[in-house]
């Protein structure tokens, strides 16, 4: 748990006065930071502490309601919210605002329970509360979202292409496996929506491996489209002819169906890859909650083995192609532990100041 050095941010969000001292202190917190102030845009400590100050001011109690709705039982992360969660909002709110009229679209990419979508979810809640209502408003979809239908994945046609992990493992995953063309056709409506638009967007109900039959209705005008996935952001030109054949030789075929929706991409946020082992950890734990809180049960840990060897190795040719971005393509990276707490966030070869 990361430890702030005098000052305790949920007296800031609940409206504590900011003095002299407490300034201080919190500009003391932003340069004794393992995350240095040149990743956020080369602002000074002082300039970042009173905007995170001010931004905390504002959002902090509704992102605390928020998360105990979401993550009840768990802690607010009041730590990421103040080095990592509100700053990266504000970058992404500058850039937005460099350019106006567009649908702001960024990626993060990551392994499986890593935190992509806490991480997303995160920041659409303080965008929302930091967007100006003719700018419009944020949301998240994740590429999960976009799976194709169950009965086409599980056609005989489909799985002879190589997408088929075995008995009681979801053929899900791979390049190949998404409605790309739906997932552009989406951002294309939501650039084009206004005040009184209903967009209606898919929603994949991960226990019944297969879209929900009612989908995510977004209102309104929509300003940041943040997209996660595990292989988002990824290097989709791809000679498949170098591939073995199979799934390898298949999942790289479709690499490039998957470009005009990696080429919106704005900024990239991309999580470093742990070690196999932690990866396999990390999806248990996740089914676990997924099992506690749909009252349904998912996938058995023999399944899940053979899911993750599917995802990371089965689908993938190492040097020829990669579920992880190339470095010019990525905003930032950072390195978490096995607790989703931050130890690092460094720039990226696309990194650009605000």
């Amino acid at each position: 748990m990361y430890s702030f050095p005098g000052f305790n941010p949920a007296e800031i969000a609940a409206g504590e006065p900011l003095t002299a001292a407490l300034r201080s202190q919190l500009v003391q917190s932003v340069e004794k930071d393992s995350i240095p102030c040149s990743v956020w845009g080369g602002l000074s400590a002082e300039h970042q502490a009173d905007e995170r100050a001010a931004t905390l001011a504002g959002t902090g109690g509704v992102f605390a309601r928020w998360w105990r709705t979401r993550v009840p039982h768990a802690e607010i992360p009041w730590g990421s919210l103040w080095r990592v969660y509100i700053p990266l909002a504000q970058w992404i709110l500058r850039r937005k605002r460099s350019l106006p009229g567009k649908l702001f679209v960024f990626g993060v990419n990551g392994t499986i329970g890593q935190g992509k979508s806490v991480l997303a979810e995160s920041l659409v809640v303080l965008l929302n509360q930091l967007l100006r209502p003719e700018e419009g408003r944020a949301l998240t979809r994740s590429l999960d979202d976009y799976y194709l239908p169950k009965v086409l994945r599980e056609k005989p046609e489909f799985r002879a292409l190589g997408y088929d992990p075995g008995p009681g493992v979801s053929n899900r995953g791979p390049a190949g496996t998404h409605d790309v063309r739906r997932l552009c056709g989406d951002m294309n409506i939501l650039e084009r929506a206004s005040e009184g638009t209903i967009t209606e967007l898919p929603r994949f109900d991960k226990q019944a491996d297969d879209r929900a039959a009612e989908p995510y209705p977004f209102f309104g005008r929509a300003a940041v489209f943040i997209l996660d996935g595990w292989f988002v952001g990824c290097e989709t030109s791809v000679d498949w002819r170098n591939l073995s054949a199979g799934l390898k030789r298949s999942a790289g075929k479709a690499l490039p169906e998957y470009a005009p929706a990696f080429d919106r991409l704005d900024g990239l946020w991309a999580f470093e890859p742990p070690p196999i082992k932690q990866i396999l950890v990390d999806r248990l734990n996740q089914q676990a909650y997924l099992d506690r809180s749909s009252g349904r049960s998912g996938m058995s840990p023999d399944s899940i083995k053979r899911f993750v060897r599917y995802f990371y190795e089965d689908s993938w040719q190492p040097g020829l192609t990669s579920c992880f971005p190339a470095e010019e393509r990525v905003s930032f990276w950072a390195k978490v532990d096995s607790s989703h707490e931050f130890i690092s966030v460094r720039n990226g070869g696309r990194a650009q100041p605000a």
